[in-house]
């Protein structure tokens, strides 16, 4: 005997939900490389200006050094900032799929919920009909 529908789709909304499970692990990773990523790019800013405000008389050697660690700051923020903009990308297909994966399990959920009370009304009726008929005062025919 095949297993009622209801089970199979019950299975396929368990299935769903670990896909669930899965996919909101994986946004989290990204979100919290976003920020690493946003926090790195502050502390480059910060550098940045650290290096962009020094005045006075320096040597060639001083400004050698200010003008290639300027170059590599800014090199690298570039790429963070690339990097950034790439997880933001990643986080917002992320959270599409996240929505498409939640509205599977809530289809299948549904439709195991749907399965059931079909199961359970044609469950009643044959019920009803084997009961046997009563007339208005009671008498079984």
């Amino acid at each position: 005997m095949a297993p009622p529908r209801e089970k199979i789709f019950e299975k396929v909304a368990l299935k769903q939900r670990l896909d669930v499970m899965r996919k909101s692990r994986s946004l989290a990773v990204l979100r919290e490389e976003l920020q690493k990523t946003e926090s790195l790019c502050e502390q480059l800013d910060d550098i940045l200006k650290d290096i962009m405000t020094r005045t006075g008389e320096q040597s060639v050697a001083s400004l050698r050094a200010d003008s290639w660690y300027r170059t590599n700051v800014l090199e690298q923020l570039k790429t963070l900032e690339n990097r950034g903009q790439f997880l933001r990308t990643e986080i917002h297909d992320a959270n599409t799929e996240l929505a498409k994966a939640r509205r599977k399990e809530s289809r299948a959920h549904e439709a195991a919920k749907d399965h059931k009370r079909k199961r359970l009304e044609k469950a009643e009726q044959k019920r009803e009909s084997e009961l046997p008929l009563r007339n208005k005062r009671g008498v079984i025919r």
